[in-house]
């Protein structure tokens, strides 16, 4: 009954220990205390005892020693300007850690039924991400080969975006006759069809199959093919300039800041009625007759219609609580971090570049639509240093001076950060033409 209900483990191979700092000596000691403590195992006698005691005791030695020398090096490394960078590495290493679960065995179905069995999850697996993708993934057009960005991780037919760039002509050459082949048979290779799936958590429970994306690692040759239909498509299709979305030189920022215009503009003169419409798993599960339908309506020709299908088979808030999610988005990511910044041994300057590139940053998003009131940077510059305090070890009972804090972190006032940043938001509007949106909201 109880095999039926909570299932058999496998086995796990457990945690992974951290063994990045082993020497040869420490090898050698831990070694030797394991064969010692087979020879107690099999013979309890008094000279196997001693011989395990004294084993036990140099290893512990060993590695303390070699454990201390080798982060000594890397707290080290980290104040030089060619290894700071690891700082991130470490941030992310430690909040793993703290993490109870790192991955689960068992998961929900859709009516919160806990699935033990191997066959039912993988079932449930394969219901989620048939019902997520509705076919196949759209994936972000970009221009040509040379839009490509390296560094990306591949999909099954293991050819990355380098390859072609580093044949140059040659590749240009070949690939032209290749996707001018599938232009005039309107399919693309088999081979292309077949993607992996690698799943990664998003927050919630860890059982539930919804709180999980899958990113689909298709073929870089097949994104470079999209990307010249894409091209192509523009070109035949026109775009009304109130569309901000896949559009270049057209920021979220910028449809932040003109929703917030138009709201000033008409909160004393009539109603203003807005519609926020948010699909869940956007990307992954756009309608696809929508698609085909709008595509028909834009006059796409027939032929690039079956070369696309070939390819496939908020609400509205005031300024406090936007605020205060900033300033709640801050601490998260705070708390994520606190295993680099709450440690004596990493460098304050590199604390606060830290800080700087991965905190505040989160705190200050959208901060260009905000108007400006007091209290809203009393808020911020609250909030800040506290957290500065807190990475250099101090509290209010200290009595240590603000600008001490924040000249020993290399960290300017939130609130001098904040105004140079909506002058450059200030100018960055002023610089788009008279007939620009943000231009005639304002």
């Amino acid at each position: 009954m109880a095999s039926k209900v909570f299932g058999v483990t496998k086995g796990s191979s457990g945690e992974s220990k951290d063994t990045w700092w082993w020497t040869e000596d420490v090898q050698k000691a831990i070694k030797e205390n394991k064969e010692c403590y087979r020879s107690l195992f099999h013979d309890r006698s008094a000279v196997n005892i001693e011989m395990y005691k004294v084993a036990k005791k140099t290893a512990k030695r060993v590695v303390s020693e070699a454990k201390g020398r080798a982060y000594d090096d890397l707290y080290r490394k980290l104040s030089t300007k060619e290894e700071e960078k690891d700082v991130y590495k470490i941030a992310r290493i430690r909040e793993r850690k703290t993490r109870d679960l790192n991955q689960v065995k068992c998961i929900k179905d859709e009516m919160d039924q806990l699935l033990v069995k191997g066959q039912d999850i993988k079932k449930r697996w394969h219901g989620y991400f048939e019902n997520l993708f509705n076919g196949s993934k759209n994936q972000k057009s970009k221009k040509a080969l040379k839009r490509m960005k390296g560094g990306k991780a591949m999909g099954t037919d293991g050819i990355p975006i380098e390859v072609w760039k580093c044949l140059g002509d040659i590749a240009i050459v070949w690939l032209t006759k290749f996707f001018n082949h599938i232009f005039r048979s309107n399919r693309m290779p088999d081979e292309w069809r077949s993607t992996l799936v690698p799943i990664f958590k998003n927050k919630g429970d860890i059982q539930s199959c919804t709180n999980y994306r899958g990113i689909k690692l298709m073929s870089h040759t097949m994104k470079l093919w999209e990307r010249v239909i894409e091209h192509r498509l523009r070109g035949m299709t026109h775009i009304i300039m109130n569309q901000f979305g896949f559009m270049s030189r057209r920021s979220t920022m910028e449809t932040i800041f003109l929703i917030r215009q138009v709201m000033e503009r008409y909160k004393e003169q009539k109603d203003l009625h807005i519609i926020f419409i948010d699909l869940e798993k956007t990307y992954d599960n756009i309608p696809r007759n929508l698609m085909w339908w709008a595509l028909d309506k834009h006059k796409v020709s027939t032929k690039y219609v079956m070369l696309i299908k070939d390819m496939y088979n908020k609400r509205d808030s005031d300024i406090d609580e936007d605020v205060s999610h900033r300033i709640k988005a801050g601490w998260m990511k705070w708390r994520q971090a606190s295993g680099v910044l709450c440690d004596k041994r990493v460098p304050q300057k590199l604390k606060g570049k830290f800080y700087r590139t991965a905190i505040r940053l989160a705190m200050l998003y959208g901060h260009e639509c905000w108007p400006t009131k007091r209290q809203y940077i009393q808020q911020l510059s609250v909030a800040e240093i506290r957290m500065l305090r807190w990475i250099c070890g101090h509290t209010r009972l200290d009595r240590v001076r603000n600008d001490d804090i924040h000249d020993r972190l290399g960290v300017a006032p939130i609130e001098e950060k904040l105004i140079q940043r909506r002058l450059r938001w200030f100018g960055h509007v002023h610089r788009r033409p008279q007939r620009h949106q943000c231009i005639v909201a304002s």
